[in-house]
């Protein structure tokens, strides 16, 4: 049975009709009607049938179906709004904010070459091939536009390369994807990486720091992660220490706790261990609660009225912000309320191990002051999915 509303099924008929009105075909010249063609259409779309068993079950050879499917597509598609459209109808509807996010569809291509010898759709980050779409939603999620399909990362690459104007470059946006996502993934180095796509080490540099400067500015602030935040019953924030390959003389950036250099920043996550947003790097000698006061976290959660659970580090970072009894030997309701503080806040450990799957995070070589770039562009990574 089709798990669609039969008013879908008889608007989507309504279509063909017309389209076939245009096209002047006459009466009793189908192998289907246009009612049974909305059907066919409806169960690709649903259920993902392959073309062989709707050809099947509606009696009609394979290449019929794949005529009526497509045709079905296009009237569907020729429909869709474009972006000025859908802009001018959220103005009229009076909507205070839109939502962006980007997702990529899973496909069946194979490591096939694209047009300029590079395989385009591949998405280095979901080990898949897939096509990236952008979408627009209205303050209550429903969808209002969707963009055309481009291949994963590449796409943002060649929006970027067609805005300054870019005429040639020794790789393709789908070949300078794969080597930024080898870097930041695989943590590979910028000789690996030269000596494996054939180019020079500062053209790797290049291509790396354009790519994650282009990431890095989709990664939310603080402001906008609040509004996620705020549908939230409540979030779970944390801190770490990201080694860093510094020298002792350093004093700013080693960290007395973890016994080494790194550079602190503060994560935010949803009650699931979704990461949320993630914060500036700070020197690893600033303490957890100096850190998330510098960025304003406390602030901005009290302003809120937002729910906060923490560790012992945040003692005193304010009334949102809830973090365990300390001491030994607890008895009684305080040793209680520990054991469920801890349970709950366990769950952040996953926001941590998702961001340490980052090979890179876990021993960063580049300049300090490249580090925040680099975390931003992962979480504009993983918020993508």
């Amino acid at each position: 049975m089709l798990d669609v509303g039969r008013e879908t099924a008889e608007t989507l008929a309504r279509l063909l009709r017309e389209h076939r009105e245009r096209l002047g075909t006459r009466k009793n010249t189908r192998a289907l009607g246009v009612f049974k063609q909305g059907v066919l259409i409806l169960w690709w779309f649903v259920d993902g049938a392959r073309l062989a068993q709707l050809a099947r079950d509606n009696q009609i050879s394979v290449p019929t179906a794949y005529r009526y499917l497509h045709e079905g597509l296009t009237v569907l598609a020729d429909r869709a709004p474009d972006l000025s459209t859908a802009l001018e109808r959220a103005a009229a509807a009076g909507y205070t904010h839109l939502n962006l996010d980007g997702a990529v569809i899973r496909t069946d291509r194979v490591a096939a070459a694209g047009p300029n010898g590079a395989d385009l759709w591949w998405s280095g980050k979901h080990t898949h091939h897939g096509g990236n779409v952008q979408v627009i939603s209205a303050p209550d999620g429903w969808p209002i536009w969707v963009s055309p399909v481009r291949p994963g990362l590449s796409g943002l690459l060649a929006g970027h390369r067609r805005q300054i104007g870019s005429r040639w470059r020794r790789l393709t946006c789908g070949r300078q994807a794969m080597l930024v996502l080898a870097h930041l993934r695989c943590g590979d180095t910028y000789a690996r990486l030269a000596a494996g796509f054939r180019v020079g080490i500062a053209t790797v540099y290049r291509y790396i720091r354009e790519a994650v400067d282009l990431l890095a500015a989709r990664a939310p602030t603080l402001g906008q992660a609040m509004t996620t935040v705020r549908k939230k019953s409540y979030v779970i924030l944390d801190g770490t220490v990201l080694p860093i390959d510094r020298i002792a003389a350093d004093q700013p950036y080693y960290s007395g706790k973890k016994k080494h250099h790194g550079m602190n920043v503060q994560v935010l996550a949803d009650p699931a261990g979704r990461l949320i947003w993630v914060s500036d790097a700070l020197p690893g000698a600033v303490h957890d609660l100096t850190a998330a006061r510098t960025h304003g976290i406390p602030a901005t959660l009290a302003a809120d009225d937002i729910k906060c659970r923490a560790d012992k580090a945040y003692q005193g970072a304010g009334p949102a912000v809830r973090v365990p009894f300390r001491g030994k030997g607890l008895r009684g309701w305080h040793r209680r309320h520990n054991r469920d503080h801890a349970r709950i806040r366990s769950l952040g450990e996953r926001a941590m191990a998702t961001l340490k799957c980052w090979r890179l995070l876990r021993k960063l070589r580049c300049s300090t002051t490249r580090i925040t770039a680099v975390v931003r562009a992962v979480i504009a990574l993983e918020l993508a999915t």
